[in-house]
């Protein structure tokens, strides 16, 4: 509805006629003989309403835009993003450039840094492939978390009688095959934190444990860090999976391109773990001939 008019008493009137609920009761509520012109009108309802105007969204916002701890890189950058679209007039160079300095620590942020996207599709592209990175590390945590829940019974407690000292070190291998490494594995390891490929799993010291031997993995005692198997599984699947390769050592394996997909990956270790349970079946074992002599 448009008025062309310059008459102020007009003007008031269709501007409260335009007012409903809270507003048009603000509006009636005036004191008497407080309008005096529709300029009056427009300054008190500016002021009336002042706090439910949208805030302005400046570069420094998105400065103060930082990663949460536990917060997921999907999470922050759908956050980042949409801080950034609400600057107005912000160049995208400056957008990418500040994005390393509001991340938490690690892989991504380094390479980030390092050599920064030129565009904002390379951003997003990028962004797209650590992401996926992280996701299939949760997953992996996940599934381990549960598995390790369901080994230790309904109630979470030990069955009677069992002895978790070494169990660690009787833990199954996972892969028929290790790759080589040329470093130590606790080395392997804190280059694996720094990447977030792995976080440790803090899990508490068994029983009578020897507190002479500790594992930087487990965070706990009983066991070397170089002879968990649990850790030595987490390298290969690592490896297997294009990571970590500056520590490979003389042969290796044909590792699978960015865009392989985790279930060949499984196929893979199941594949492995038959072959295994084949050449260690008691069931194979030849039987030796009976030697002597019959009176």
């Amino acid at each position: 509805m448009a008025f062309y008019t310059d008459s102020d008493p007009i003007m008031c009137r269709a501007f409260s006629l335009s007012l409903k609920e809270e507003a048009l009761e603000w509006y009636n509520t005036l004191p008497p003989n407080t309008l005096d012109c529709f300029a009056t009108v427009e300054d008190l309802f500016r002021r009336q309403y002042a706090s439910n105007r949208k805030q302005e969204i400046t570069p420094v916002d998105l400065i103060n835009t930082k990663q949460e701890k536990g917060e997921t890189l999907k999470a922050f950058m759908k956050r980042y993003t949409e801080t950034a679209r609400r600057v107005k007039e912000v160049d995208q160079s400056f957008i990418i450039n500040n994005l390393p300095s509001c991340m938490r620590p690690g892989y991504f942020a380094e390479k980030l840094y390092a050599r920064p996207p030129k565009t904002m599709e390379e951003l997003q592209e990028r962004t797209a492939e650590f992401i996926r990175m992280e996701e299939m590390r949760l997953s992996q945590k996940k599934r381990q978390q549960e598995g390790d829940a369901s080994g230790s019974g309904k109630d979470g407690k030990r069955p009677f009688g069992s002895n978790d000292k070494n169990r660690e070190l009787h833990r199954p291998s996972k892969f028929h095959r290790y790759t080589t490494l040329n470093a130590p594995r606790a080395k392997v390891l804190e280059e694996a934190f720094r990447a977030e490929l792995i976080t440790p799993l803090r899990k508490p010291s068994p029983r009578d444990a020897d507190e002479r031997r500790s594992c930087r993995y487990h965070q706990n005692h009983g066991h070397n860090t170089e002879e968990c198997i649990t850790l030595k599984n987490e390298i290969e699947n690592l490896i297997r999976a294009g990571h970590l390769q500056r520590y490979i050592k003389g042969a290796r394996y044909d590792l699978p391109k960015d865009g392989h997909s985790r279930r060949s990956l499984e196929r893979a270790s199941r594949k492995d773990e038959r072959r295994q349970g084949y050449s260690h079946s008691p069931n194979r074992s030849r039987e030796q001939p009976l030697r002597g002599v019959i009176n």
